[in-house]
């Protein structure tokens, strides 16, 4: 690409598309480092910022929510941050959005919030809580009780059925929780998951490899 810029034979047209695909080349460079950060994780928990993570997730999946006309709602708090493992924190949330991407219709709505917060509980704990939310068709009663399941899927032919339960785990060894709310009354429909982190996380430099 770089030797075709210097090429003096190029009209307008085809210098732009040059620019393209430099830009796109620099869009997957981005993605794959991004991607790479899922797997190479520390060996000790640091500070996440968990709006920070949440947003470099969404931007993972952006070519998704823009091909299928997704309209995304996103509230970000910059000082919501916790103790934690950041790729585990990172595939929680991967986990979670790709679900919503793949419950809503074209054109349906994906709603992202992270803000810090206090546990919803006679412990009070100080933390940060995660929402992600979908308007797709909801979930059936009879299949919430399972979801958490391993190898349960609502997805024919597609997926593992391991990912809302690893999410589950993660978040467990974390000291937060994981709750799900849906509905699929013709009135209002649609799925939003919550996760609470406690800012000071069960994990830490002693017990860390013990717990994982």
């Amino acid at each position: 690409l770089y030797l075709l810029r210097q090429s003096e034979f190029w009209d307008e047209k085809s210098r732009w598309y040059v620019a393209q695909a430099e830009r796109e080349l620099a869009r997957v460079a981005h993605v794959a480092r991004q991607t790479l950060g899922f797997y190479r994780d520390t060996a000790l928990p640091t500070w996440v910022n968990l709006s920070q993570t949440a947003e470099e997730v969404v931007s993972l999946y952006l070519p998704r929510i823009e091909n299928r006309k997704i309209k995304l709602a996103s509230d970000f708090d910059p000082r919501a941050q916790v103790m934690g493992l950041a790729g585990e924190i990172r595939q929680v949330i991967s986990n979670l959005v790709a679900n919503a991407i793949d419950a809503l219709d074209e054109g349906g709505t994906l709603r992202i919030r992270v803000y810090r917060c206090r546990e919803l509980n006679e412990l009070g704990r100080l933390g940060a809580r995660i929402i992600i939310a979908d308007g797709g068709s909801g979930i059936p009663a009879d299949q919430r009780k399972k979801l958490f399941e391993p190898f349960f899927t609502t997805k024919q032919d597609v997926g593992t059925g391991l990912g809302l339960w690893v999410s589950r785990e993660m978040v467990r060894k974390h000291g937060g929780n994981i709750r799900l709310r849906s509905s699929t009354g013709p009135q209002r429909r649609g799925t939003v998951f919550s996760i609470f982190l406690p800012t000071e996380t069960a994990l830490d430099s002693r017990n860390y490899r013990a717990v994982s």
